[in-house]
């Protein structure tokens, strides 16, 4: 826990955001969400008046619980690598996604430093595509079905924390194999993915799976240790070394990006 880190002005930033944020995010940003839970309420509600698919599978068995585990943490990763492709190439989102970049050192706290925005953009888009498959497959075997977990958790999401999840912000490195790197993101990669040199703009976008990012061009595997520098190119740090301007700098960009377009 080196002092450098876990004292810098930015991680001090990061543990009072966080605090504000997870009081504030039940009463202001939760409500907005759009919700796994309403998204299978819906889809499952118009498929469940089509006769020939309710049911349709019959009662899940072990082998259908497995797949269903697996299918639902590819939609869920999937998803994820989604939104964060958009946060990054979306002007409009990038200015909010900037706020979680913008961090000058990483620690395990920093993976909360995220605009509300943010959350609401990812927890909504998150919600429809689980909802949609999650609403199918309940329709689609008679008595729905359930899925392998550890306190409500996906057990694959479960492994993976297990892993050197915790250390994708950090200061310490840990790299898997090149050939796992094609698969399997690693705390190093992702390291890589906050660095401010530009060549790493937009890479490693993935949670869990690499794949995504090697099938669309946007995987970097290290072969040795990087000197990764944190922060965002050609901004400066002052534009993020507040709690005011966390919460507010995003609304400043987005007004004067979207000006132009406002006074036609």
């Amino acid at each position: 826990f080196p002092k450098t880190v876990f004292s810098h002005k930015s991680a001090r930033i990061d543990y009072i955001f966080f605090i504000i944020n997870r009081i504030a995010f039940p009463w202001l940003i939760a409500p907005l969400i759009i919700t796994t839970v309403s998204v299978i309420e819906l889809s499952s509600g118009f498929l469940g008046k089509l006769p020939f698919v309710t049911g349709l599978l019959g009662e899940a068995g072990t082998i259908d619980k497995v797949i269903f585990t697996i299918l639902t943490l590819l939609v869920m990763d999937g998803a994820l690598y989604l939104v964060h492709y958009l946060l990054h190439h979306v002007p409009v989102l990038w200015e909010f996604h900037k706020v979680h970049h913008s961090a000058e050192v990483l620690t395990p706290i920093t993976v909360y430093r995220k605009h509300p925005v943010d959350d609401l953009v990812a927890g909504s888009v998150i919600g429809v595509a689980m909802g949609l498959v999650v609403g199918l497959f309940q329709t689609l075997y008679e008595g729905g079905i359930g899925l392998y977990a550890v306190a409500g958790l996906n057990v694959g999401v479960c492994a993976f924390y297990l892993f050197g999840y915790n250390l994708r912000h950090s200061h310490i490195w840990l790299s898997y194999h090149p050939i796992a790197s094609h698969f399997f993101i690693s705390p190093a990669q992702h390291q890589i993915h906050h660095s401010s040199d530009p060549v790493y703009f937009g890479k490693n976008l993935g949670f869990i799976f690499a794949f995504w990012d090697w099938a669309f061009s946007t995987l970097h595997v290290p072969r040795k240790r990087e000197q990764v520098e944190y922060g965002i190119i050609n901004v400066d740090p002052t534009t993020f070394d507040t709690i005011w301007k966390l919460y507010m700098t995003p609304f400043e960009r987005v007004r004067a990006l979207l000006k132009p377009f406002l006074k036609r």
